[in-house]
């Protein structure tokens, strides 16, 4: 049984239907909300150019993040990401603004959240298939850590879920409230990883990435040489 019968099967062809591009974390993603703006717009930081009064809410705390001193943030933000089987993992990050993660078709995704107050990891699937518990939605606390891996090729008895499901991709919905900005944003380092419980260190350690700087993920925005490229390894 095909589970996702209205969706490609392809991530190419999803990429070009949605008019996605490729994330800076991995896979390929497009911004759909931003409240006051036109989404994509601002490359994934606060657009001031809003309704003050509907559009934006004062952060406590956050003026640090960015380099302007500004603690103010769109109120929400919304993205499609979609990580593929050549792209399949969500990097070890940090966001200080609370997401809500919406499975909305493809392979299930195998959700990680580490809870830096208690040193203690939660481990959850976005899927389909809600009689072996899989979940439709999964909420990240803000401050928290989170990464994610596609589950290519997984099995449940004698069945392998990727004769159930005719996709080699995942798309994921994610809602940020405040609103996403890449200066609240980080990838967690080596350094900060150590600091951990060695069980934590060993769980988690496969999901290390390099950090960006923010001249690198503004490419993804506009480079169309940047975005040939990752599209192609990622395809």
């Amino acid at each position: 049984m095909n589970t996702n019968q209205f969706l490609p099967s392809s991530a190419a062809e999803l990429v070009e239907l949605l008019h996605l591009l490729p994330h800076p974390e991995g896979g390929f993603f497009l911004e759909t909300f931003r409240s006051g703006s036109l989404p994509m717009s601002s490359k994934g930081q606060t657009n001031f150019n809003v309704d003050q009064k509907h559009d934006l809410v004062t952060t406590n705390g956050r003026s640090h993040c960015r380099p302007d001193g500004e603690n103010r943030r769109n109120c929400l933000t919304s993205i499609y990401w979609v990580p593929t089987v050549n792209s399949p993992k969500q990097p070890l990050v940090c966001n200080e603004s609370d997401h809500v993660h919406y499975y909305q078709g493809g392979l299930p995704m195998k959700y990680t959240q580490y809870d830096l107050a208690k040193q203690s990891t939660e481990t959850v699937i976005l899927g389909p298939d809600l009689r072996r518990g899989h979940l439709l939605q999964y909420a990240v606390k803000g401050g928290n850590w989170k990464c994610a891996e596609l589950m290519v090729e997984q099995h449940h008895d004698n069945d392998t879920l990727n004769n159930t499901i005719d996709a080699d991709y995942s798309i994921i919905s994610e809602a940020v409230g405040p609103g996403f900005d890449f200066y609240d944003f980080h990838f967690v380092s080596p350094h900060e990883l150590d600091q951990q419980p060695d069980e934590m260190r060993q769980q988690l350690k496969p999901f290390l990435q390099a950090s960006l700087q923010m001249a690198e993920i503004e490419q993804h925005y506009h480079d169309e040489h940047v975005q040939q490229t990752k599209t192609k390894e990622r395809l």
